[in-house]
């Protein structure tokens, strides 16, 4: 498996909207595994569907790596629209895990617009991975058959949590001070 990364919002130090300020991780997010960064123009609008947009075929750069199948993280930014019909084109297989519940999505007609935009993009994947039981319900109302769905919940670094939460547990109460936790 060969991770393909859009940017690097997130590893370096960036500003983040939802946050409203800088944000990077605090642990090393890169190894361990084989990724690359995909060629993408970036604009300055982290909200906007064309925040990214592919300036490459990275379809093609990983069928050449030895891809038999693309999986894309949603919907969102142009990338993965564009990274989708790459894929079909390359006769990759294509997988979808993304985060959307019925919950999540609003009535307008903006969105009733985008919802049938929407469709026609979920009808290209051979997969699709769902987090939890509402997201599954989400995939399930749009029409994808059952058999094509695949639990993928999130993954969590339980030993590496002990590890450090053992380590930092002697100064638990100067931790919970700074952080105005009682």
């Amino acid at each position: 498996m060969k991770v393909y990364y859009l940017s690097d919002h997130g590893h370096t130090a960036s500003h983040d909207p939802g946050f409203g300020h800088s944000v990077a991780w605090d642990i090393d997010l890169l190894d361990g595994y084989d990724h690359a960064f995909a060629k993408v123009a970036i604009s300055s609008n982290q909200s906007s569907f064309w925040w990214l947009r592919l300036t490459e075929d990275v379809a093609r750069r990983a069928r050449a790596d030895g891809a038999t199948t693309l999986w894309l993280q949603g919907w969102q930014v142009a990338a993965y629209w564009q990274a989708a019909r790459q894929a079909q084109a390359q006769k990759l297989k294509l997988w979808l895990r993304e985060e959307t519940n019925l919950k999540s999505t609003s009535k307008t007609t903006v969105h009733r617009a985008k919802r049938l935009i929407l469709s026609t993009y979920l009808q290209r994947f051979d997969r699709y991975l769902y987090i939890g039981e509402a997201n599954r319900q989400f995939y399930l109302s749009r029409g994808i058959p059952a058999a094509r769905l695949e639990s993928a919940p999130y993954c969590v670094e339980n030993v590496r949590f002990a590890r450090q939460a053992n380590a930092l547990r002697p100064g638990r109460s100067d931790i919970r001070a700074r952080w105005s936790i009682p």
